[in-house]
């Protein structure tokens, strides 16, 4: 790992709810210290990837390798097509590498990082198409491989899985409430073993009423055609900004009551809106500074 952190430093419990704010509290954490990455993500596409790729730029520093088992949905022609003997006809790559085109910047931004992983070869690409009993291709609107499961490793082989939103869409995460569960492999083993094998039985394709392939060649290189000249950096477009190391922010907020027109700050940075028969005590005390006095 990149710089020698533990997932063990993650302050989760079992059963851990991250709430809306997975993001910061978890994506971001939890990829800076992982070099093993297994994700399902829902359909081939560029939205749901997107979500698929949140934190991931924090990812790469760690030299980590990902998998990313993804959902489609089949026409007629391609169950001809497979039943003919062509495992992956043309039909149904062409629909997924149209999949690809992003449809904002933030699609793209991510988007870009799974392309620059797919490029070195440290991403990894199946995709799950429905089949019924006798595992001949189904096509139809009848659902499609929509399981939302995350495993995450460290160096020192400790590991986290999350189980996600069932509803993983750009609109379901940056408009509804959405949360999921983690659960780690020190703290709760049943559950970390259970969804960690479970990933590994669908990659593998042993799940019932499914068949699982590795991308198709030509949808690959149009993943890769989005891979930046560099490697990504930075923070992922929706991190919070930073706001500097403990020590330089301690010695402002020591220095900030001595400073010219700050009476305000401390209000102004607290996330509580004061009532204005609270304002006006705010306002005293903080005009007889230093006197001191307990609230």
């Amino acid at each position: 790992m990149a710089d020698g952190r533990s997932l063990r430093e993650l302050d989760l419990k079992p059963g851990y709810d991250s709430g809306d704010d997975a993001l910061a509290s978890f994506y971001v954490p939890a990829l800076e210290r992982a070099v093993d990455y297994r994700r399902s993500a829902g359909y081939f596409r560029s939205s749901s990837l997107a979500v698929a790729a949140r934190g991931l730029s924090r990812f790469i520093a760690g030299g980590g390798r990902m998998k990313l088992l993804v959902g489609t949905d089949l026409t007629r022609e391609d169950c001809d097509a497979i039943v003919g003997g062509n495992a992956v006809p043309e039909s149904l790559a062409a629909r997924l590498a149209d999949g690809l085109v992003p449809d904002a910047d933030l699609d793209r931004h991510r988007l870009e990082v799974l392309a620059w992983l797919a490029q070195q070869r440290r991403l990894f690409v199946r995709v799950a198409y429905p089949v019924d009993d006798n595992g001949d291709p189904i096509s139809g609107a009848i659902g499609y491989f929509h399981e939302k499961v995350g495993v995450l490793r460290d160096s020192a082989g400790d590991g986290v899985a999350f189980i996600g939103s069932a509803n993983e869409t750009a609109a379901a995460w940056t408009r509804n409430f959405e949360s999921f569960s983690v659960h780690s492999s020190w703290d709760d083993r049943r559950h970390f073993d259970h969804w960690s094998e479970a990933f590994d039985k669908r990659w593998a394709g042993r799940v019932h009423g499914w068949k699982v392939i590795d991308l198709p060649q030509a949808v690959k290189d149009r993943l890769i055609s989005y891979a930046p000249a560099d490697e990504p950096v930075g923070r992922d477009p929706e991190e919070p900004p930073e706001i500097g190391d403990p020590a330089t922010v301690a010695t402002w907020l020591a220095a900030v009551p001595t400073l010219v027109g700050t009476e305000a700050l401390a209000e102004a940075t607290s996330g509580v809106t004061a009532f204005p028969h609270q304002r006006q005590v705010v306002e005293r005390l903080a005009g007889e500074y230093p006197r001191s006095w307990l609230v």
